[in-house]
């Protein structure tokens, strides 16, 4: 499934549309996954993504709470709360995985997805 959201913020960087671009993929699997709760326990997801300071903070992002001062003083705070409250929320585990960006030749399923 490809995820394409609006991106809003005054820092418009590629770091925070690549963690809206994440957020987008969890509210699709959310909505698919909704009728269906007990079923998907078993299964697990990867999210691949271009940016590895996103998908290091997507991997870093804790369950626990309460979610720190620090932590919502960092950039792109609002978007990682979501993110984590979502990752949290859904009944699969998701994790992100790199992918090398703007490949000439696409040889693997994940490098075709991220052309």
């Amino acid at each position: 499934m490809k995820s394409k959201v609006p991106v809003d913020g005054t820092r418009l960087t590629s770091y925070r549309t690549e963690l809206l671009g994440m957020l987008g993929a969890l509210l699709a699997l959310k909505g698919l996954l909704a009728s269906h709760r007990g079923v998907w326990k078993s299964l697990t997801g990867t999210i691949w993504c271009d940016n590895k300071g996103a998908v290091q903070k997507f991997n870093e992002l804790a369950d626990s709470v309460p979610y720190s001062l620090t932590m919502a003083n960092q950039t792109d705070a609002d978007v990682l709360q979501e993110l984590r409250c979502l990752k949290r929320d859904i009944p699969v585990k998701i994790e992100a995985a790199w992918v090398k960006s703007h490949q000439e030749v696409c040889n693997t399923r994940e490098a075709q997805l991220n052309r």
